[in-house]
């Protein structure tokens, strides 16, 4: 399975922290690919998915 992951630590209810910032590009680069298939660009193997929700380890 391919997946997305970030590692770190810090308060998500930090205006400009570093982790919520990094959660953010997280979900920019998923929604990203996955409205690839929308556009002229073709991912190869690409398949839909589900964005599935935020989950801390």
């Amino acid at each position: 399975m391919n997946y997305l992951a970030v590692s770190g630590h810090g308060d998500p209810n930090v205006e400009d922290s570093e982790y919520k910032q990094v959660i953010t590009a997280l979900y920019a680069i998923a929604y990203t690919i996955k409205m690839s298939k929308n556009g002229d660009h073709k991912i190869k193997d690409y398949f839909n998915f589900v964005v599935p929700p935020l989950e801390g380890l």
